[in-house]
């Protein structure tokens, strides 16, 4: 969990912590990290405040004000849902961007998608004053979720959008507070910079997965250590020993030709590998031939 100053927070999903990737304390206030995100995957933030007086907890979804969170001293609530009233949420998601051609576009994407893929948690000091009974019903729809032109180079990006309607188990409580800590000037910051895996992968923030390249160099390893050594050292040679080797081998070889030739000749063909002619027998002028194969 990023953490600075006494707070920190989190990013859960399905009540497990999202991995995050690069954490850098930019500055003595402000802390950030990457996350790998998934499209239509839900999500939650969970903050902590380890002081000993309570927060305020102001967040940004792609660079537009969402929610106010309430954090009391020494606790860790977790946020799965924007309220839109006291009776109706609407829980956090991350999607994909809405592209589209309308030239009309191209021009406001310059400066209203400059924080495309963050999530930024304001930290202020605060003291309760009191309750507050309602709260006017908003709609709420998030920057992400709004047409974004196809040459604004955040095709592939995510965005974060939110679920369906859904009604609260018990009414929501709204507070009243003063701050210590201006708007300007927040007690801390944590920043949340998502994008999808794959494109993490690409830009080096996460590592890309070797177990193929490693399994098969240790499979490749194992084929050489099974490999048996049959080379015989020439300083343990003996030269006699080779001989007799290569002279039984001659007489092995003749043995079986003599054989061949005899099992081809009772079965009355002619071998056509072999002709063995006695000494002295001569081949008549007139051009008969005389059969020799035994």
């Amino acid at each position: 969990m990023p953490e600075i100053r006494g707070v920190g927070a989190q990013i859960l999903v399905n009540n497990t912590p999202l991995e995050e990737y690069q954490v850098e304390v930019v500055d003595e206030k402000t802390v950030r990290c990457y996350i790998a995100s998934e499209a239509g995957q839900g999500f939650a933030i969970k903050v902590l405040n380890n002081l000993n007086q309570e927060t305020s907890c102001s967040i940004d979804f792609d660079g537009e004000r969402m929610l106010h969170e309430l954090c009391r001293a020494s606790t860790s609530p977790v946020i799965s849902e924007v309220p839109i009233s006291k009776y109706e949420s609407r829980p956090m998601q991350f999607a994909l961007l809405n592209i589209s051609d309308d030239d009309s576009l191209l021009e406001q994407d310059r400066n209203a998608w400059e924080k495309l893929g963050l999530i930024e948690i304001y930290f202020r000091r605060a003291r309760i004053i009191g309750e507050t009974g309602s709260m006017t019903r908003r709609e709420v729809q998030p920057r992400g979720v709004r047409p974004v032109h196809e040459r604004s180079k955040k095709a592939g990006a995510h965005c974060i959008g939110l679920g369906s309607i859904s009604r609260n188990v018990r009414p929501l409580v709204f507070c009243k507070a003063t701050y210590i800590d201006p708007p300007e000037a927040p007690f801390a910051t944590i920043e949340f910079r998502y994008r999808p895996k794959g494109l993490l992968q690409a830009q080096g923030i996460i590592p890309t997965p070797q177990k193929n390249i490693n399994e098969s160099s240790k499979k490749r390893k194992a084929d050489v250590d099974d490999i048996i050594d049959l080379t015989v050292p020439e300083e343990k040679e003996d030269l006699k020993a080779v001989k007799a080797q290569l002279q039984a081998s001659i007489r092995q070889q003749e043995a079986l030709r003599s054989r061949l030739n005899r099992l081809e000749g009772q079965k009355g063909e002619p071998s056509a590998k072999r002709v063995k002619r006695e000494p002295g027998i001569h081949v008549p002028d007139s051009g008969d031939v005389i059969d020799l194969t035994v």
